[in-house]
Order: structure tokens, then sequence, then C-alpha cells
């Protein structure tokens, strides 16, 4: 599962990086492209969910609820924080996505 989900974080993280390029994040065509690759290579959480439910085993199965909602709690911050890097420099936006996007 994970040399599934690791090269398809790569290739979309180098896909969100290619929007901070003035030639290819300049126009509506290009940035449809780019979305539409970056979809296309990324999983839904399922993927992400059925590794979890793999590392904490059958009896530790009741802890699932847990790990989602430190995954909400995550993705909450994380989107604040992306709001204030967006309101200083847009461009900065798809950097801090594009580097964080492995992680």
């Amino acid at each position: 599962k994970k040399w599934v989900w690791l090269p398809s974080r790569v290739l979309t993280s180098a896909l969100l990086l290619l929007l901070i390029v003035p030639a290819i994040g300049c126009c509506f065509e290009t940035i449809t492209i780019i979305m539409c690759a970056i979809a296309f290579f990324s999983f839904g959480g399922g993927v992400l969910d059925t590794y979890t439910l793999d590392l904490l085993g059958h009896a530790r199965r009741g802890e699932y609820g847990q790990h989602r909602l430190w995954l909400a709690v995550a993705w909450g911050v994380g989107n604040a924080v992306m709001g204030l890097v967006a309101e200083r420099n847009f461009d900065w936006n798809f950097v801090t996505a594009g580097g964080g996007h492995p992680l």
C-alpha cells in the first residue's frame, strides 16, 4: 500500500508545484489540465483508512475513531494556515501545498 501511495503523492505534489510557473498557471486551460491530472493520480481517504486499520490491527480497531478525529483537526488547522498564507502571497500557497503534500 505504501508503494502505491507514495509515488502518487510525489507525482501530485510535483503537478501542484507546476502551478507556480507563470507560463503554466497563467490561463484557465492549463490550470484545468493540471487539476485533472492531480485528481487522476490522487487517492481518496479510503487507501489511508485501510492502511490505518491494518496498522491498528484487530485488537485496537476501537481506536480508529481517535485517528479520524485527529485527521479532521489536522485538516482544519491546515486549511486555516493555507488561508493565511493565501492572504499574504498567493504563490506561496502553491509552494507550501506542494511541499507539504507528500507529508
